[in-house]
């Protein structure tokens, strides 16, 4: 009988967690959601932790993959194309990129598009005679290393019908 009543109570304390989980998720309104995204300033090594400071449910719910990079000069731009409410929202997640010589740099500054969101890192010394080989991204649930080929330009691979 004990164990009866320690069930029902646990099954109604984790009833009740997600219920407030739930609604806690959809209580966040569009600009304090922008607000906490322009706030937050992850760390490149606490970045999937520091991030949920925004809100776990909308990190959980961010859905994106970058498809192109290019320097102009000392910004460099990632495209993101993002699916699900991300798409939606004008609020934008702070992603992360590292260089060769190991200094992470947030996104300065982004805009939504209709190819996507363009993050925008002012990351490049003006002294830079030479284009890195690589950069490092990190944005959620993943770090990427994009490969830049002589221009200082990457794009993502096509993918084939096939393969989806």
């Amino acid at each position: 009988m004990r164990y009866l009543a320690l069930s029902v109570g646990f099954v109604g304390v984790l009833f009740l967690g997600v219920a407030y989980w739930s609604a806690s998720r959809s209580s966040l309104s569009p600009g304090e959601l922008v607000r906490r995204c322009e706030a937050s300033q992850p760390a490149w090594n606490g970045y999937q932790e520091d991030i949920k400071e925004i809100g776990a449910g909308p990190v959980a719910q961010w859905q994106g993959q970058p498809v192109s990079l290019r320097i102009r000069e000392t910004t460099v731009y990632l495209t993101v194309v993002l699916e699900g409410p991300w798409a939606q929202w004008e609020a934008a997640i702070p992603l992360l990129m590292k260089t060769p010589e190991g200094r992470a740099f947030r996104n300065a500054r982004y805009h939504h598009g209709p190819g996507g969101c363009v993050y925008e890192f002012d990351a490049l010394t003006t002294d830079a005679v030479t284009l890195p080989p690589w950069l490092d991204i990190q944005y959620p649930h993943t770090r990427k290393r994009l490969h830049l080929d002589g221009e200082g330009k990457w794009q993502a691979p096509a993918v084939s019908p096939d393969a989806r």
